[in-house]
């Protein structure tokens, strides 16, 4: 059976339901008619885990289910020392947009490293829509430190193409003064339509140059 997700619900000009826009777990995404999905969903074909079918044939919102009954999984497991350690009333992964996620890494970028005042994020680039203001890009650098020893800075981009549903995001360690080539970075290509599985992934980005970042850099 396909496990989805609605993401996405299309209206006509009088409020009435004509589509939806479904995502799977691979973050494949396919627009639907009512009718289909509502025989598929009919014939167990489909689970869509915010949607459910009424005994009157109505599609209706349903709440997701959420990874939190102790009683069946249990308590969390410790965080690995030499992880980066989550306030967990201000994760990366809880915020609500591109926007509230890159302030909230930044800072634990800035705490995992631990990067003087002077050294923290600093925004170079900053970008917004200009019909509604909404983020449409940022690039913040970190103060310079040592790095295998060269002086470098970390470098953050993000870019969020809405039109297109598309975007990009890049964590690089760049020699001062040097080559426009990274000394160490990874990159990832947004999907947009699912904003919690890009958030996943800019995580594990973040992981990896952190880790290799605190085992090389020198602050003074």
């Amino acid at each position: 059976m396909i496990q989805a997700k609605c993401i996405e619900k299309f209206r006509d000009k009088t409020g009435k339901i004509y589509g939806y826009k479904l995502t799977d777990l691979n973050n494949q995404t396919q627009d639907v008619k009512p009718e289909n999905l509502k025989e598929a969903i009919r014939n167990k074909q489909i689970h869509v885990i915010n949607l459910r079918l009424t005994s009157d044939n109505r599609l209706v919102d349903t709440n997701e289910k959420q990874l939190q009954n102790i009683e069946i999984l249990g308590g969390a497991p410790k965080k690995v020392e030499n992880g980066i350690k989550y306030d967990k009333k201000k994760r990366p992964y809880d915020a609500e947009s591109y926007e509230e996620f890159i302030s909230r890494l930044e800072i634990f970028l800035e705490k995992y490293l631990n990067l003087t005042e002077d050294m923290k994020f600093k925004t170079i680039i900053e970008k917004r829509y200009d019909e509604d203001k909404s983020f449409k890009a940022k690039c913040s650098h970190t103060g310079n430190f040592y790095y295998k020893n060269k002086i470098a800075y970390l470098e953050l981009d993000i870019i969020i193409d809405k039109i297109n549903n598309s975007g990009h995001f890049s964590l690089e360690i760049k020699e001062t003064n040097g080559s426009i080539l990274p000394l160490y970075g990874k990159s990832y290509a947004l999907c947009i339509v699912n904003m919690k599985s890009d958030f996943i992934q800019m995580l594990k980005v973040a992981e990896d140059i952190s880790h290799n970042l605190k085992s090389n850099i020198n602050l003074k």
